[in-house]
């Protein structure tokens, strides 16, 4: 099944339609106060993505000519599966921002993602959720893999 996530993930980040970036710069005043309220998506070509065997290894040696046969080995990893200037690309990350990622895919506010995330991490991972939020919530902005927010609050942005 996990296979078929992948396989999916990659031809389907080629193929999404983009949708409006949301741009949380044009939230201000009594706006920018409920922005933690405010629910944000995904765009379509972004796949959070679990594995419980080195799947996209496998997937990367056999695309580059290794075709001698090898076992898959189990243990978790997290990716994210996304489209940069029509090329579509794959990144290791963390499970803190795995499951923030998968928050937002449901369309869920960053106060209920935060939140549902921090009630799933151990406290070293809840740590570093708290110290690089920030941090991520800008690049994964900057990257537009955030969709236009589908709330009344950003009518008049």
């Amino acid at each position: 099944m996990q296979i078929a996530d992948l396989e999916f993930a990659l031809h389907w980040a080629f193929h999404a339609p983009d949708a409006e970036a949301f741009r949380p710069g044009l939230i201000d005043g009594p706006n920018l106060e409920s922005l933690g309220e405010i629910p944000l998506g995904l765009q379509s070509w972004i796949f959070p993505l679990q594995e419980d065997w080195n799947l996209v290894e496998r997937r990367v040696q056999v695309a580059g000519g290794d075709t001698e046969k090898r076992e898959f080995l189990e243990g978790k990893n997290y990716w994210v599966v996304f489209r940069r200037e029509g090329v579509v690309e794959w990144m290791e990350i963390d499970r803190p921002r795995f499951l923030l990622l998968q928050e937002f895919q449901r369309g869920c506010a960053l106060r209920v993602a935060c939140e549902s995330a921090a009630d799933a991490l151990d406290p070293q991972e809840l740590e570093h959720l708290v110290a690089d939020i920030s941090f991520w919530f800008k690049d994964w902005t900057s990257r537009k893999w955030f969709r236009r927010a589908e709330s009344k609050a950003l009518e008049k942005a």
